[in-house]
């Protein structure tokens, strides 16, 4: 479907595919009237349903912070579609870059926009019922958002209470369940009919998973898709399920599975537990991946003896990486040999040693980011490689070194706002009907 010169209703440009799953096939495209960037999500002929309900919660929730702002629905190939706000990579796919593990800290503030985010939800009276990582997405780093999250994939929402009479949903057992088989409450799990409480409990077993990197019943001789096992394991005490995490872990859960099927969450509560380990912990309002840019120096190198040359408006800058008394020894990597030169200077090879005499400057390293037109590039450049050097001109420049290590590339923005991750499992108990819709890849 996509293409170049693909124009939908006048107005979007779709320009790739970003993902596909059971709840529609989304396309990166450019909004000629905002002159911005959107994700276009197409209905399936299997999801028509689900895409329906989507539709209708965005309508209602993507006013508040951290839910996609949803900007325009329509039909395009007698498919209906939705815009969304483009968003960057999910919880899921940092969560496999940093080893499967993240910080206290990190984890506490995921827990913190989280709880937050399913108090608004639950204020306009929708459940979410498919909290994981891949539907928790991070905000693009181009749009200065990263530092804030989003809960995306609206499709198995419901509304679990009357709008206007505030009429609370029937409790029922042996219910079809739908989520996720590794997050999903044990009540969840064990049919019973999803409620508030089961947001939050999935919403917890998500941060027990960041803090720990697994789930206790996400053993390695288990199979994670094993509904009884899953279910069995579920069910051990709340110490053992938070063993190695703060006590106020286990005052979290144990609120939550206090919780009866109508009650009302004390969501501050929760969010003041949570802000307790920040403080205690003198914890910074930055994410695991906040703390590394992309491009730094290490510390253990030093640019030195660079002397300007005040009658030199140009120079060209071609730096070479070398030893320095041994310091690059225990870094295995080949690096290059780069060295700086004067345009002008008649002599390349002038390389000399630092005199005492000369004191250093500092060389200033910048990244460039530049902010391409859609209309001008077919694609963003925003993860260029190419280091930018910022620094006066020299006639007469030393060796320095610099080492350079750079983060692992970000996966292409909006990569995750869909995944084929939601599949009927043949191994539920017979009164499911054989129709769940649980999601077993995390």
């Amino acid at each position: 479907m996509e293409g170049k010169h693909l124009i939908i209703d006048n107005r979007f440009k779709l320009r790739k595919k970003l993902g596909e799953g059971s709840f529609g096939d989304v396309y990166k495209a450019f909004d000629v009237t905002t002159k911005e960037h959107v994700a276009i999500k197409f209905e399936t002929s299997r999801n028509h349903q689900q895409f329906s309900t989507e539709i209708q919660a965005l309508s209602s929730l993507s006013h508040i912070e951290g839910i996609p702002k949803l900007l325009s629905t329509g039909h395009f190939n007698s498919k209906q579609y939705i815009a969304l706000e483009l968003l960057g990579v999910s919880l899921d796919s940092k969560f496999k870059k940093y080893n499967n593990k993240f910080s206290l800290n990190c984890t506490t503030l995921i827990g913190l926009q989280m709880f937050k985010r399913l108090q608004n939800i639950h204020d306009m009276n929708y459940l979410h019922r498919d909290i994981k990582p891949s539907n928790i997405m991070i905000g693009r780093r181009n749009k200065g958002d990263n530092l804030t999250l989003y809960l995306i994939d609206f499709g198995l929402s419901k509304k679990y209470r009357d709008p206007l009479t505030k009429q609370h949903s029937l409790y029922g057992e042996k219910r079809q369940i739908i989520g996720n088989l590794k997050y999903s409450s044990l009540n969840a799990h064990l049919g019973i009919e999803q409620s508030r409480r089961d947001d939050l409990e999935a919403c917890f077993n998500v941060l027990i998973n960041c803090f720990k990197g697994r789930l206790p019943w996400e053993c390695s001789d288990q199979d994670i898709s094993n509904y009884y096992v899953v279910g069995i394991m579920k069910k051990i005490t709340v110490e053992q399920i938070c063993q190695d995490c703060p006590n106020e872990f286990v005052d979290i859960l144990k609120y939550i599975r206090s919780l009866h099927f109508q009650d009302r969450p004390n969501y501050d509560y929760i969010i003041e537990l949570l802000t307790k380990i920040k403080d205690n912990n003198n914890f910074v309002l930055r994410f695991d991946w906040n703390h590394k840019s992309k491009r730094r120096v290490s510390n253990d190198f030093l640019a030195v003896g660079l002397v300007p040359d005040k009658n030199v408006r140009r120079a060209s800058a071609q730096i070479v990486l070398s030893d320095i008394q041994g310091l690059t020894k225990h870094n295995n990597k080949s690096r290059g040999r780069k060295r700086i030169k004067d345009s002008d200077s008649s002599n390349d090879d002038s390389i000399s040693s630092c005199s005492p005499g000369i004191s250093p400057i500092r060389l200033s390293i910048v990244n460039r980011e530049t902010h391409i037109d859609e209309e001008k590039k077919e694609e963003e450049k925003e993860n260029d490689q190419d280091l930018g050097f910022e620094t006066p001109c020299f006639s007469n420049a030393v060796a320095f070194e610099i080492k350079v290590e750079p983060e692992p590339a970000e996966e292409e923005e909006g990569q995750a706002i869909c995944r084929q991750d939601t599949i009927k499992d043949s191994s539920y108990p017979e009164f499911h009907d054989r129709s769940l819709l649980f999601s077993l890849k995390d």
